[in-house]
Formats: C-alpha cells, structure tokens, sequence
C-alpha cells in the first residue's frame, strides 16, 4: 500500500485499507504483528531518530512502508509515515498517511489535533506548489488575528508533540 501521490490512488487505499481493517476488528483475537513488520518499524524509529536530512527522513519513510505492506492494520506505523514524510516535505502523503491514521485508529484522544495537523499539511502542500509571487494589493492580517492563529498552531504542535515523543520513545521533533 504505496502512496502513489494523487487523490485517486489515495481514496483507493483508504478503502481498501477500510475494507482490511473492518476485516481485522472482527477477528479474535487481532492477527499478531509480523516480525519482519517489526523489524521494518523499528528501522524507521531509528532512522527518523538519527535523521538529519529529508533523504534520511525518505529511508524512515520507506521502511514504515514496508511494515504496512506486511501490517495494513497498524495504526502506529501510519502515524509514524505520516511523522517522516512531513520531515521528508512530502506534505500531501503525510496527510494521506494521517488519515490511514485515524481511519483504523478513529477513537484515538488525539483525534482533533491529527485532523488540524491533515489541514495545515494540506496547506502546506498548496503552498508549496504555488509559484512564489506576492501582490502589494494582497492586505496583511491583522495582529489579533495573526496572535489567535498562531495560539490554535501552537496548541495543536504540543499536542502532537507529545504523542510524537511518545511514539518514538522520548524523541522530539520539532513540527
């Protein structure tokens, strides 16, 4: 289940990653988590954890990729995709990747902050694919406005903050 980058092949996976997981809540117990896939994840743990570059965020990126291949149902490996892609610049598979997210986690606490996080990525990746050209007719926000913005940002960063910490074992990563 590769992110193969447009709307398209991103409503497919959600299905059929949908259609799995539905298959996967009704067993009892739950299919135990391959080794290899294991394996694969803590691969990306250790690459994101050393990373210092978006090639090294990449590599996380592709072993938490192959985890999935072997564990579509793993709601961990998708957040922590989402996680090395973002770093990787990769803006509009982190969202689609933290949207795998809450599909098969959807009752997770951080529910609200991962759905802001989808709408800054998105914006993010418009931005980004936008040519860089600005207009003296365009008006600056206001201060209050700008302040009250960056407070909802800011909030929504700590919050996945420390559930990025938790998941890669203490780490930060700034967002």
């Amino acid at each position: 289940l590769k992110n193969a980058g447009t709307l398209q092949d991103a409503a497919t996976e959600a299905r059929i990653v949908e259609e799995l997981f539905a298959v996967v809540k009704k067993l009892d117990p739950p299919p135990a988590l391959p080794q290899q896939a294991e394996v694969l994840f803590d691969r990306g743990v250790a690459l994101v954890k050393h990373a210092s570059t978006k090639a090294d965020y990449e590599k996380a990126a592709e072993e938490f990729q192959g985890a999935l291949q072997l564990a579509p149902w793993w709601a961990d490996a998708y957040f922590n995709l989402a996680t090395a892609q973002e770093k990787a610049g990769r803006f509009t598979d982190a969202a689609n990747s933290f949207r795998l997210y809450l599909l098969v986690n959807p009752n997770v606490n951080e529910a609200r902050a991962i759905r802001a996080k989808i709408t800054e990525l998105e914006v993010l990746a418009e931005k980004k694919s936008m040519p860089s050209t600005t207009t003296s007719r365009q008006s600056a926000p206001s201060a209050g406005s700008t302040r009250r913005s960056l407070d909802v940002v800011a909030r929504g960063k700590a919050s996945l903050g420390a559930v990025v910490k938790t998941r890669f074992g203490g780490m930060e990563i700034e967002f």
